[in-house]
């Protein structure tokens, strides 16, 4: 989650609104999903909705893949493929 923060303070610091996740520090965990701080409800299905809806309403769309491999690391966005 270090890598998603660092993203969307970078993004915010070039004027870029990032609607999902808009606050990444994590807040609690259940397994191996995290709920941030923009996560106003502790729901794994309404937040899954949430990041949904931003999906509709963005004008781009980017995801970061802080743990894939270097050789597959590379830009991607929907606007691309």
């Amino acid at each position: 989650m270090t890598a998603i923060y660092q993203a969307v303070t970078e993004l915010d610091d070039f004027g870029v609104s990032v609607l999902s996740p808009a606050d990444p520090r994590v807040v609690e965990q259940i397994g191996e999903f995290v709920f941030v701080a923009s996560d106003k409800v502790r729901s794994i299905k309404m937040v899954e909705d949430r990041h949904l809806e931003c999906l509709r309403a963005s004008d781009f769309c980017g995801w970061l893949r802080p743990m894939a491999t270097l050789a597959s690391r590379r830009p991607w966005n929907s606007a691309t493929q």
